[in-house]
C-alpha cells in the first residue's frame, strides 16, 4: 500500500537521485516516519523495496574499523581547497573507478555490498576513517576504512551478514546497544546512532550531538523522541497513545512509533491516507480536521492490506473535488484508490499505462502503474492532471490545477534543479517517445513500466 505512495509522491516530487539515498539523514523521522502519506500526491499500494543501487554484492565482513584507508596509497590527495585536480566532482555514495573521480574528502571505496550493481561489487565515494567516530553521519560507521551505511534488519542479513537488530529496536552503532534500527527513504535499514534525549529531537543532527538524538529504541519523528511500537499487534504504547506503521515500502511491518490519540486518530504524524490499517496500525490526523477513519474498503479489498484485512485510512467526501489526492475518487462516500489500466478492484477509469485516464473528466488523468512484492505492474492508478505545461510544484494537489502538469505528463526533477513536466512513457514499449529516448524512473519501488521522456 505505502509503496506506491511513496513511488507515485517521489515520481511527482521529482526525485532522481541514483546510487542509494544519497546523504539523508533517514531517521524514522525524516525519512521512513513522515512518507506514509504520499504527501497528498498518490494512492495505495504494498509493495517490496527495490532501492536504486540494488542490495547485491560481494562480502563486506562487518563493522570492522580498519585504517584510514585500508592501507591504500592516497595518491597525493589533500583533502581540500588547492588540491591541483586531484579531487574529483563525484560527491558521498556517488559511483567511482579511482580516487580522483571523488571530490575531497571523499575517496572511491571498491568494495561496498550494499552499492553492488548485477552481482558485481559496488564502488563508490565515501569517508576515510579509522573508527566510526570519524564519521559525522549517524547511520554509517566505519568499515575496513570507510564510512559505510550500518545496516541492519533484513537489510543486513540478506547480504550474509550477521544480525545486528531488528527495525525499531536497539542495535550496535558505534557501541554495543547504542543505536536504534530505522528504516530509510531508500528502502534500507540502518544502524543509526542513538543519543540521550527523551524528547525534542533534530532529525539532521551528527554523531557529535547526543543531546539532540533521541534514546536506543526511540524514533525522532517530527522533532519529537517517540517510542517504537510494532503496528501488527500494538506494541507497547503509552496510555492514550497508538501504533502507527512507518516504513513506506511495507518491508518492516514491524516498524512504526507511538503518537497521541486524538479521539480516533492519530495526532503529530504525518498524514497516511489511504495506508492500510488495521485495530493495531491506527491512521493520522488529517491537515484541516478532515474526518479521516479506518474504514473498510470493499473497492481496494485485502490485496493491498498486509494486515489481512480490507480496511484503509480515508476521509469523506462529497464529490472527488473534496479528494486532495490526484489518484483519488470520491465513492461510497469516502476518497478511495482511482484504479486504471489492470484494478485488483472498484472503479476502473481506463487507459493503459503511462497513457490517458478518466480522471474527474475524460481523458485528464495520467495512468500510472504500480508495483507490489509479487507483481510488476500490478495496478494502475490514475492522477489528476493539471494544466501546467513547463514547471510544475511537487506535492501538489488537485485544488492547485496550475501546479500539476496535464495529462498524459509526470512532474520531475530537470537538470537546473528544478522540476518540470515531461511526457509520460513505458520503457519497455517501443518508439514509446515517438523516436525520444524513455528513461524509466529511478525511485526504489518504482514500476519498471513507468518512465518519461528525455
Amino acid at each position: 500500500m505505502k509503496a506506491a505512495l511513496a513511488v507515485a509522491a517521489s515520481l511527482l516530487a521529482g526525485c532522481s537521485a541514483q546510487g542509494g539515498g544519497g546523504s539523508s539523514s533517514g531517521t524514522g523521522s525524516s525519512s521512513a516516519g513522515t512518507s506514509s502519506s504520499g504527501s497528498g500526491t498518490t494512492g495505495s499500494g504494498a509493495g517490496g523495496s527495490s532501492t536504486g543501487a540494488g542490495t547485491s554484492g560481494g562480502g563486506s565482513t562487518g563493522r570492522a574499523d580498519a585504517g584510514p584507508d585500508g592501507g591504500r596509497p592516497d595518491g597525493g590527495r589533500d583533502g581540500g581547497a588547492g588540491d591541483g585536480g586531484r579531487c574529483g566532482a563525484t560527491g558521498e555514495y556517488g559511483l567511482c573507478i579511482a580516487d580522483a573521480n571523488c571530490a575531497c574528502p571523499f575517496v572511491c571505496n571498491p568494495d561496498d555490498p550494499i552499492f553492488g550493481f548485477s552481482g558485481a561489487p559496488g564502488s563508490v565515494c565515501e569517508r576515510a576513517c579509522a573508527t566510526s567516530a570519524d564519521c559525522p553521519e549517524l547511520y554509517t560507521s566505519c568499515q575496513h576504512g570507510y564510512c559505510a551505511y550500518d545496516l541492519c534488519d533484513v537489510t543486513r542479513t540478506s547480504l550474509g551478514l550477521p544480525p545486528n537488530g531488528w527495525a525499531g529496536g536497539v542495535c550496535d552503532a558505534a557501541d554495543a546497544g547504542d543505536g536504534t534500527c530505522v528504516v530509510l527513504s531508500s528502502g534500507w535499514a540502518a544502524c543509526e546512532q542513538a543519543g540521550s534525549s527523551t524528547q525534542a529531537c533534530d532529525a539532521g543532527a551528527l554523531r557529535g550531538s547526543p543531546s539532540a538524538l533521541c534514546v536506543p529504541g526511540s524514533l525522532c519523528v517530527s522533532g519529537a523522541c517517540r517510542p517504537s511500537c510494532d503496528p501488527l499487534d500494538g506494541g507497547a504504547c503509552p496510555v492514550a497513545e497508538g501504533c502507527a506503521a512507518l516504513d513506506p515500502s511495507l518491508t518492516f511491518l514491524d516498524y512504526g512509533a507511538c503518537f497521541p490519540d486524538a479521539g480516533g486518530c492519530l495526532a503529530a504524524i504525518a498524514s497516511n491516507e489511504l495506508a492500510p490499517c488495521s485495530a493495531t496500525a491506527g491512521c493520522a490526523c488529517l491537515d484541516g480536521g478532515a474526518a479521516v477513519a479506518c474504514v473498510l474498503d470493499p473497492s481496494i479489498g485485502p490485496s493491498l492490506n498486509p494486515y489481512g484485512g480490507s480496511a484503509y485510512c480515508e476521509r469523506t467526501c462529497a464529490a472527488s473535488t473534496d479528494c486532495p489526492l490526484p489518484t483519488t475518487v470520491c465513492a461510497a462516500g469516502r476518497c478511495t484508490d482511482d484504479f486504471c489500466g489492470t484494478a485488483p478492484g472498484g472503479r476502473d477509469a481506463g487507459g493503459g499505462w503511462d497513457g490517458h485516464c478518466d480522471a474527474e473528466g475524460v481523458g485528464d488523468g495520467t495512468c500510472l502503474p504500480m508495483k507490489t512484492a509479487t507483481a510488476d505492474p500490478a495496478y494502475g492508478l490514475c492522477s489528476q492532471g493539471g494544466s501546467a505545461t513547463v514547471g510544475c510544484v511537487p506535492g501538489a494537489g488537485r485544488t492547485a490545477p496550475g501546479s500539476l502538469c496535464s495529462a498524459g505528463f509526470v512532474c520531475i526533477g530537470v537538470p537546473d534543479g528544478g522540476n518540470g513536466c515531461l511526457a509520460a512513457c513505458d520503457p519497455g514499449v517501443a518508439d514509446s517517445c515517438a523516436g525520444g529516448s524513455c528513461v524509466g524512473a529511478s525511485q526504489p519501488g518504482a514500476s519498471g513500466d513507468l518512465g518519461s521522456c528525455q
